[in-house]
């Protein structure tokens, strides 16, 4: 089971069935990070007007503790955007892109 977070904006006074997000980024690493990972979600909630879902995944849950493997990323990924009805897929905004090592 994967943590999940949920932040809903609403532009306007629209009440309109919400447009699902899926957010990847570096939640929670830093504060620099969250203010520029909120910020991109207020620009892409001022885009798509009406009320938005953001579904937040953060990368180092889902990416980096599966020791950077593309294939279980692809599946959990898939498995999200399948159930929350995910419309738009946005990656970062924090700026945290790293390889990963073994130890």
């Amino acid at each position: 089971m994967h943590r999940h977070r949920q932040v809903t904006c609403r532009v306007g006074g629209s009440e309109s069935k919400p447009t699902s997000v899926l957010h990847i980024g570096a939640f929670d690493s830093n504060v620099g990070d969250n203010l520029a990972l909120d910020h991109v979600q207020q620009h892409v909630a001022a885009a798509l007007g009406g009320v938005t879902q953001f579904h937040l995944a953060d990368i180092m849950y889902y990416f980096h503790s599966q020791k950077n493997s593309v294939i279980d990323f692809k599946q959990i990924i898939s498995h999200l955007v399948a159930e929350y009805d995910v419309r738009l897929i946005v990656f970062g905004g924090g700026g945290l892109v790293q390889p990963g090592y073994d130890a």
